[in-house]
C-alpha cells in the first residue's frame, strides 16, 4: 500500500472511531430527556463525521491507483528498453554472421609427367601395350582436371556477391533509419514504407496503431494497397486469432511461414514504445523470405523507428488512430 493511501485509511480509521464519542452522547442526551440536543447531535456531527469517512477512504482509493498506474509505467518502460537491446543485438548478430570471402589456395594442376609411369633402373623394359586404352594420350586426365579447377573461384565468387549485397542493404537500413527520424507527414512516412518494403522483399506493409483503451488495432498507413484496399480493411480486436493482434498482446514478433502453392509468408512486428506496445508493423513477405535472419531484423529495426516517431507525434488524449490514405507515388 502506497503511504498517501495508508495516510488516507488512517484519517478515516480515526473519523470513524468518533461515532462512538457520539453514539455516547446522544445516549446520555436521550437519557436525560434532552430529545433535542440528542437530534441536533445526530443530524449535525454525525453527517459530517460520515461524509468526512467517506471523503478519506475515497482519497485512499485515488492514491492507491496513483501508485498502481507509477509502478505500471516503469515497467512498461523496462520492458521498452530491453526490447531496444534486443533489436540492437538481433542487428550486431546479423552483421557478425554476415559471411567473409575466403581466399583458397587453388591446387597445382597435374601434367602430363606426374602421372607417367617410370622405369626402375633395376627392372627390365617391359612391352609397350597395343590395346586401344594404352593408346589414349596421358594428357587426357590433366585435362579433366583443368576444367575442374575453376570451380574454387566461382564458389569465391559468390561468397563476394552475397558479402556485396548484404553490406548494401544495411548501408541501405542505416539510411532509412536516419530519414525516419527526420519524418514530417504523412506522405513522407508512406514512402519511407516503400523504401523498407524493398529491402525486406515485401510486397505490402502496414502499420497497425492500437486506440487509447487498448481494444482494438486499426490500420493507419500502408504500402502496396489501393486507398480503397486501405478504407476496407477492419479493425482488428486485441483478443483476435491473428498475428497482428499476437504480437500487440505479447510485443513479440510473429512470424507466419508460407505454404507452397498457397498464400505468401508475413512477419508482424511490435511497435515498443515507452510505455508499451502502441501497434504492430506487418509486411507480406515474397519468396519465403520471412525465415529469413536478415529480414527479421530489418522488420525490427523499421518498428523500432516507427514506434519512435508514433509515440511522439500521436496526440494526447486522442482515443482513435486516424487513417492515412497514401501518396500518388504509393497508390501506382
Amino acid at each position: 500500500m502506497s503511504d498517501g493511501a495508508s495516510t488516507a485509511l488512517n484519517e478515516a480509521v480515526a473519523t470513524v472511531a468518533e461515532f462512538g464519542n457520539i453514539d455516547r452522547r446522544t445516549r446520555d442526551y436521550v437519557t436525560s430527556e434532552q430529545k433535542l440536543m440528542a437530534a441536533d447531535v445526530i443530524f449535525t456531527e454525525s453527517g459530517e463525521a460520515a461524509a468526512n469517512a467517506a471523503r478519506q477512504i475515497e482519497t485512499a482509493r485515488l492514491a492507491e491507483h496513483q501508485a498502481a498506474d507509477l509502478t505500471e509505467a516503469e515497467l512498461r518502460k523496462k520492458e521498452a528498453l530491453a526490447a531496444g537491446a534486443a533489436a540492437g543485438f538481433a542487428v550486431l548478430v546479423v552483421l557478425v554472421l554476415i559471411p567473409r570471402p575466403r581466399v583458397e589456395l587453388e591446387e597445382p594442376v597435374t601434367t602430363g609427367l606426374s602421372i607417367s609411369p617410370t622405369i626402375s633402373p633395376t627392372s627390365s623394359p617391359t612391352r609397350a601395350p597395343t590395346s586401344a586404352a594404352a593408346r589414349v594420350p596421358a594428357t587426357a586426365a590433366p585435362a579433366k582436371a583443368a576444367k575442374a579447377a575453376p570451380a574454387a573461384p566461382r564458389a569465391q565468387a559468390q561468397q563476394t556477391n552475397v558479402a556485396t549485397r548484404q553490406a548494401i542493404a544495411l548501408k541501405a537500413a542505416a539510411s532509412l533509419a536516419t530519414d525516419f527520424g527526420r519524418v514530417r507527414d504523412a506522405d513522407e512516412m508512406t514512402r519511407l514504407l516503400g523504401r523498407a518494403a524493398t529491402l525486406m522483399d515485401a510486397s505490402g506493409v502496414v502499420i497497425w496503431l492500437g486506440t487509447t483503451t487498448g481494444t482494438e488495432l486499426a490500420p493507419m498507413l500502408a504500402h502496396g494497397y489501393g486507398p480503397q484496399a486501405l478504407s476496407r480493411m477492419p479493425r482488428v480486436p486485441r483478443s483476435a486469432d491473428n498475428a497482428a493482434a499476437a504480437a500487440y498482446r505479447t510485443g513479440q514478433m510473429q512470424i507466419v511461414l508460407s505454404r507452397p502453392g498457397g498464400s505468401a509468408g508475413a512477419l508482424v512486428a511490435p511497435l515498443l514504445a515507452a510505455d508499451g506496445c502502441i501497434g504492430a508493423l506487418s509486411a507480406e513477405i515474397q519468396g519465403g523470405g520471412e525465415a529469413s535472419e536478415s529480414v527479421q531484423a530489418l522488420s525490427t529495426i523499421v518498428a523500432a523507428h516507427l514506434a519512435t516517431v508514433l509515440a511522439n507525434s500521436r496526440p494526447v488524449g486522442e482515443s482513435e488512430p486516424r487513417v492515412a490514405t497514401e501518396p500518388r507515388a504509393a497508390q501506382g
